[in-house]
């Protein structure tokens, strides 16, 4: 962004809450008859699985009695994919429609520039869909400050954690992969996602001899597939979030590229658009998107008849964070911002994501056994979708592209095709 424009844009966001609240902080006054909740999306696909997802558990909870004998009263704010609206929409839903709390809002960059906000209106702003680990370090700073802000959402590091075991014990080490390129969109998130990879890649013996960023605007992958499918790379780890991956698969299965595996985030779009090509690509997902759960499957079939489509990314982690704030109002008896954050940090809460307690420095949730856990899932013949790993969710074996030679049968790896 240009100097000029990122100026005036902040000259805009303080004229709109001097004419919201002025300088004073945001004052609190609750509606009598309804629990107001600020819901606020982007146009992303995640910012629509929020809007739905916080409908969704709004209109079950209303139907079982509400909340502390209210019905919930959703008031929605859209960022549009701009931070500086993002804080300007949070600070209207705190100070002019006097919400309890905020949901939102699909978007890390939009997430950190709300923050700023958070210290002056103290209205509670549960955080879905920004995967930095930025939110939670800046909660640990300054726990004081930022107290109000929870994080109701993975994040990079965890993903790292997670992609970076399976990539390396059961991809790169069991068939000898000597050679691996990174794809990866240019985005807060990815980052050390994508530093995570090429560490532990090349501490397997592993070398990293490619490695792309592209925007998520990016339209033409020719020449990045290309480049990869020429590199003699055993394995191709990508990180895919805005960026619709059907045409990078497609260019991918006609070229014949290495093992694809990494973070898809339209993986269902993927399946759906790219067909066969998309046979054999593998992503870590999370519970609540495709129901291959007992604990999401029911979860995933009352999103799919009410919207006519698979929940988003962002949709179970709202479902869940619209509980998380139910359970918490009803404990504290109170919708005033201090007992509410008090209540939201003694969070215990088994979702569909898993259990959900949060760390009492960074108000990050907890992750790993025995809380959230994630999956490695993998597209195959007909057309079907499988978890292959971990092991006590697994359905279905690892699979590789029909022109992949498995030359590991030192390691007892067969070629499934």
């Amino acid at each position: 962004m240009h100097k000029k424009t990122e100026l005036h844009c902040c000259f805009v966001l303080s004229l709109c809450i001097l004419l919201i609240g002025g300088s004073l902080p945001c004052r609190s006054v609750w509606a009598a008859d309804t629990m107001k909740i600020g819901i606020l999306t982007a146009t992303l696909p995640g910012g629509k699985g929020i809007e739905n997802a916080a409908r969704m558990a709004a209109d079950e909870i209303n139907g079982a009695g509400g909340i502390l004998g209210k019905e919930i009263e959703l008031v929605y704010g859209n960022a549009k994919d701009k931070p500086i609206l993002g804080a300007y929409e949070y600070t209207r839903l705190a100070e002019k429609e006097k919400v309890i709390a905020v949901l939102g809002p699909a978007s890390s960059e939009i997430a950190l520039k709300i923050m700023e906000q958070v210290p002056r209106c103290k209205v509670p702003f549960l955080v879905i869909g920004a995967g930095t680990p930025k939110v939670g370090e800046e909660v640990a700073k300054d726990p004081e400050k930022y107290r109000q802000v929870f994080k109701v959402f993975h994040n990079s590091y965890e993903m790292g954690q997670f992609t970076t075991e399976w990539i390396v014990k059961e991809l790169i080490i069991p068939r000898k992969m000597k050679k691996a390129a990174l794809a990866v969109e240019s985005a807060v998130w990815a980052l050390p996602l994508a530093r995570a990879w090429k560490t532990e890649m090349e501490k397997a013996g592993c070398e990293v001899v490619i490695h792309e960023y592209f925007d998520y605007h990016t339209k033409d992958f020719f020449p990045i597939v290309r480049k990869i499918s020429q590199s003699g790379a055993d394995a191709l780890i990508v990180a895919f979030a805005r960026t619709d991956p059907t045409a990078f698969v497609s260019l991918w299965a006609d070229q014949q590229g290495p093992v694809m595996a990494g973070i898809i985030g339209l993986f269902q779009v993927l399946g759906k658009n790219a067909g066969e090509k998309s046979f054999s690509t593998i992503s870590m997902a999370y519970p609540g998107v495709f129901g291959l759960t007992a604990r999401d499957s029911l979860f995933c079939e009352k999103y799919l008849l009410r919207f006519k489509s698979r929940p988003e990314y962002t949709s179970a982690y709202t479902y869940d964070a619209m509980h998380i704030l139910k359970k918490a109002l009803e404990s504290t008896g109170s919708t005033e911002s201090a007992p509410l954050t008090q209540a939201l940090e003694q969070t215990d809460h088994e979702g569909i994501m898993g259990r959900w307690v949060f760390d009492p420095v960074s108000h990050n949730p907890r992750f790993g056994p025995g809380y959230r856990r994630f999956m490695m899932v993998q597209w195959q013949p007909p057309g079907k979708l499988c978890c292959i790993w971990p092991e006590e969710m697994k359905n279905c074996d690892l699979i590789f592209p029909p022109w992949y030679q498995d030359n590991n049968q030192a390691a007892g790896k067969q070629n499934p095709e």
